[in-house]
């Protein structure tokens, strides 16, 4: 357990410092965003999640969907909704209105806030490892992942300067 904590405020370390810098031209950097409330409006649909979900080996579902939110597969654009699922290489792009939760198996959950572009560069979960990784392009990604085991591994990436 301490190995998980570890590993997670130092993942969090690294995006707080991230956001300390300027962008340089060719990059994007992690905002450190707080959100101010935590209301959800009355128009936006909700799914329950039970312990254990079924998704599929290299996908992620769509739990919570709101505003503008897409996913670009092979140089197709689609609108993002709640149920629907989001496979590796996959680019999600959230509207500055958009906001997007993804379920990736039974222990981690991404949430991708306005502004932000990500590709899900690496996303497998099968019953002995979880292997994920996201590069942000630009955005702010919030990741919480709970019970991971030895050969688990969970990481965003951001661009450097």
């Amino acid at each position: 357990m301490k190995k998980i904590s570890l590993r997670f405020f130092a993942v969090l370390l690294v995006l707080g410092l991230a956001a300390c810098y300027p962008p340089s031209d060719e990059s994007a950097y992690i905002e450190s965003q707080v959100p101010t409330s935590q209301e959800v409006p009355e128009n936006v649909q909700t799914v329950e999640i039970t312990k254990d979900i079924d998704v599929s080996d290299n996908t992620a579902l769509v739990v919570f969907a709101s505003g503008m939110v897409e996913k670009e597969r092979d140089g197709v654009v689609s609108v993002l909704d709640i149920g629907d699922t989001v496979m590796r290489d996959d680019t999600i792009r959230v509207g500055g209105d958009g906001l997007v939760e993804l379920q990736i198996g039974n222990s981690a959950t991404m949430m991708l806030e306005e502004n932000t572009v990500a590709v899900l560069e690496r996303l497998l979960n099968t019953a002995d490892s979880m292997k994920v990784q996201t590069q942000v392009l630009e955005g702010t990604v919030l990741a919480k992942v709970d019970g991971m085991r030895e050969a688990d591994r969970f990481s965003v990436r951001t661009r450097s300067t």
